[in-house]
């Protein structure tokens, strides 16, 4: 039996346990995945990741800075960016 590798790695995919974000804006985060995303996109796939009421509870909403890694505004279960990325 001969596996088809392209197939297999077209059909898998990987999400971290831990979120990875970089030290830019919670809407940039978001739309690193889908860069030409509107903000509607940005804010409907975070209500698709039951992340949207968090986000907006944050001081700047949106626009709130993640920090390096998140270390500003995610908490251990506040799993944001792997959600998000897979709603698109």
């Amino acid at each position: 039996m001969q596996l088809n590798v392209p197939h297999l790695r077209s059909i898998f995919g990987v999400v971290s346990q831990e979120p990875v974000l970089f030290n830019s804006t919670i809407a940039e985060n978001i739309r690193v995945g889908v860069p030409d995303a509107t903000q509607a996109d940005i804010e409907e796939v975070a209500r698709q990741a039951n992340a949207h009421d968090f986000i907006m509870r944050l001081p700047q909403g949106y626009q709130t800075m993640a920090g390096e890694r998140g270390a500003q505004v995610l908490d251990a279960r506040c799993h944001v960016q792997p959600l998000m990325c897979t709603a698109f």
